[in-house]
């Protein structure tokens, strides 16, 4: 059915169990799990959703942000809230989520919002650990072990935050400022992309490895990992572009078909799929 029905402003997905997560700017969240044709899960958790969805390792729990400045964790299965810190506008409009993240254990919830601050909550206690200042973009991700953040600053720099030590860890300066920030999915690089191009950094040093500058176009709107882990695909308004791992090496480009995207997309094992301004999800031929 089609569930959104407007443009799709969000997308989670997780390789491990399969579950797919996606929402609007209506505030509905709809959820698909492994062996549903159909999601299996439709409910709307507060206000309109901009890019803040996350979803934990296994996709049992899910990770809502809104532009009320709300944020909720709820179960895949039931829309069950497990941590909920509601705020109402206009009050709850200065920050307004962009990207929320649960830890690989879901003892941490941390988000990023307008106002720059990046807040970082312990989901066990029902309360807010700490909030650090001059962050921005929709980069957001913990490492495998929970123990690292990853985000950007307000300058499109990327930043790895040691959550044991309270520490930045130090990364190259980038020639091509970001918007969003991933690990790849063995956690030993950070890819970021940005409008005018891509930038492949390395974690056990912070040392940029790799680099590809867009040429024309539209410009680079998104970026996400294949499920083995051998290519990144970054897309634009028209076409997605896919680079091989970790030398940034061309693959191919093609035209997705997805009307207007915003970037939000996923790479699962039956192919890229793209959201588009008319509710759906496009998938990409191989």
């Amino acid at each position: 059915p089609h569930v959104h029905e407007g443009p799709i402003t969000a997308v989670a997905y997780d390789p491990l169990s399969g579950v797919v997560a996606t929402a609007d700017n209506s505030g509905v969240v709809a959820v698909t799990r492994r062996g549903e044709t159909t999601p299996g899960l439709i409910f709307t958790p507060g206000g309109p959703i901009q890019g803040a969805l996350s979803l934990i390792r296994g996709g049992t729990l899910l990770a809502v942000g809104d532009d009320y400045g709300s944020v909720g964790v709820y179960k895949t299965d039931s829309g069950t809230p497990i941590f909920q810190e509601f705020r109402e506008l206009p009050g709850g409009a200065v920050r307004a989520m962009r990207a929320v993240c649960l830890s690989p254990t879901g003892e941490k919830l941390a988000s990023i919002a307008v106002d720059g601050l990046l807040r970082l909550w312990d989901i066990s206690q029902k309360e807010r650990i700490t909030a650090w200042r001059g962050f921005g973009g929709t980069a957001l991700a913990f490492d495998r072990d929970g123990d690292r953040l990853l985000c950007l600053n307000e300058q499109g720099q990327p930043c790895l935050a040691d959550l044991t030590t309270q520490s930045a860890i130090a990364l190259d300066h980038l020639k091509h400022p970001a918007q969003n920030a991933i690990f790849n999915r063995s956690n030993t690089h950070i890819v970021c992309a940005g409008p005018s191009g891509i930038s492949l950094l390395r974690v056990a040093d912070g040392k940029a490895c790799a680099s590809f500058a867009a040429k024309g176009g539209s410009g680079i709107v998104g970026v996400t990992i294949s499920p083995d882990d051998t290519q990144v695909a970054v897309l634009t308004k028209r076409s997605v572009h896919a680079f091989f791992l970790p030398d940034l090496s061309p693959n191919y480009s093609k035209k997705h078909g997805a009307p207007l995207p915003s970037g939000y997309a996923y790479w699962g094992t039956n192919g890229l799929r793209i959201a588009g301004n008319d509710g759906r999800l496009h998938q990409v031929g191989q």
